[in-house]
């Protein structure tokens, strides 16, 4: 927006251990202010099955004036993590949770394409790690990178029943070879009868 972060209460950025940018914004207006965040090496807490973390662990608090309030948040993670999945993670029972109606987008930052992701919090709630209504929601959340990812490359191609020659060739080509063929056998025999 133009205005330096560090004096603004709504708005909190840290680096990680590698000094890759994160920032934690929420809205301005709601009486909750973004408490200092840290990333935490998202491999030094237990491992998330089907999974490799993509980012490191982005946690943080927020202190809101009402207890049990709901309040918008949007994380930029330091890059482009297409196939990413959000994820909570609750260091007290060391449990996994996808962050439920989570909004994924991208932002473009002094040149360097991120994932942005956008989510509701509610303090007590089933994202806030301390689990209690005290007007303190603390978050860790990352980006997790399913470990078969499914590509344009990797889905097999439809049966059409058209065998493909050794080289692989493309069976449009296969099938316009042959339709050619039969076009010109059929050209040269009614040229021979006449």
């Amino acid at each position: 927006d133009g205005n330096n972060n560090a004096y603004e209460y709504n708005v909190a950025d840290f680096t990680d251990a590698n000094s890759n940018w994160y920032s934690v914004t929420i809205p301005s207006n709601d009486g909750c202010i973004v408490g200092s965040g840290t990333a935490q090496n998202a491999s030094g807490v237990s491992a998330l099955s089907g999974y490799k973390a993509s980012t490191n662990l982005a946690g943080f608090d927020i202190y809101c004036s009402s207890t049990g309030q709901t309040v918008p948040v949007t994380v930029i993670f330091p890059g482009y993590y297409p196939n990413a999945i959000a994820k909570y993670y609750n260091s007290t029972s060391n449990q996994y949770q996808t962050i439920p109606g989570v909004q994924y987008s991208t932002v473009t930052v002094n040149g360097v394409q991120k994932t942005e992701i956008t989510y509701s919090l509610t303090d007590g709630g089933a994202l806030d790690e301390d689990g209690t209504a005290n007007g303190v929601i603390v978050d860790p959340v990352a980006l997790y990178t399913p470990n078969t990812v499914v590509t344009a490359s990797s889905i097999a191609s439809p049966d059409t029943g058209v065998a493909l020659a050794s080289s692989q060739s493309n069976p449009l080509i296969v099938i316009s070879i042959s339709l050619s063929s039969i076009i010109i056998a059929f050209s040269l025999r009614r040229y021979i009868k006449s």
